[in-house]
């Protein structure tokens, strides 16, 4: 009998421990598409994620909780400009408070490293930076706007550096407090530079779970001058280190 018990207390406590498993909730969440350039978006009610444009198109796909993500099959719905496998999706936090969808590529057909960003889908109102600013030595930034692969540096005297080997290059400096550069393409030989100067944030975001240790240093692109869009926070593209 006392077995008995004890096998029904662990059974309860392993099933209020499953239950008490979450990777956030959110309601009609607007959130900026790096690679389409529009808006999605997103709910994520209990398991269940759903994603679209209304009158558009819409979908619904389980998240597995143990790693806060999920496969979308956009052929299962009315999406244009489908990508020709199913992506995973996997549900990120940033320093700075957004909450951010990573999508990867599982089947090898778009890429053979099932690790690495496609695409990342943000949150669109950020918070103060509670953290100290990253340090980090060159490594290579995919560009989700451009579709291509930057250097970038970060050292402890605040220099940010970017640019392609023998193409361009830029130095600017970032702020200790707001983790903010700006950022003046001009000043550069880079192709295809946007009108007006832009702020690059320099965030940190990483998985909800213990499944997920890895942190993702990224740079947020944002417009203060409101040319390019009217919310000067409003994220215009997104470098993600690989």
């Amino acid at each position: 009998m006392r077995f008995s018990t004890l096998a029904i207390l662990a059974s309860a406590t392993s099933a209020s421990a499953q239950s008490a498993k979450s990777c956030g909730t959110f309601n009609n969440m607007l959130v900026a598409d790096m690679g389409d350039g529009d808006q999605k978006y997103v709910t994520l009610q209990d398991d269940q994620l759903t994603l679209g444009q209304p009158g558009i198109w819409n979908l619904t796909t389980t998240v597995d909780f143990d790693t806060c993500s999920a496969t979308v099959d956009f052929s299962k719905s009315d999406k244009p400009e489908q990508p020709p496998c199913p992506l995973e999706a996997q549900i990120l936090q940033t320093g700075v408070g957004t909450i951010i969808l990573e999508y990867t590529d599982k089947t090898g057909t778009i890429t053979d490293d099932s690790s690495y960003p496609l695409n990342l889908w943000t949150s669109t109102e950020p918070l103060p930076n509670v953290e100290s600013c990253l340090v980090f030595d060159s490594m290579k930034f995919q560009d989700m706007h451009d579709g291509d692969v930057k250097n970038v540096e970060l050292n402890a005297g605040g220099q940010l550096t970017m640019g392609q080997e023998g193409i361009w290059s830029l130095t600017t400096q970032v702020d200790p407090i707001t983790c903010q550069a700006t950022v003046d393409f001009s000043q550069s030989t880079k192709p295809d530079q946007p009108p007006v100067p832009l702020i690059a944030t320099v965030i940190k975001a990483s998985g909800e779970t213990s499944a997920d240790p890895n942190q993702r240093m990224m740079l947020v692109f944002t417009d203060p001058s409101g040319t390019l869009n009217a919310d000067p926070m409003y994220p215009l593209n997104i470098w993600e280190a690989v």
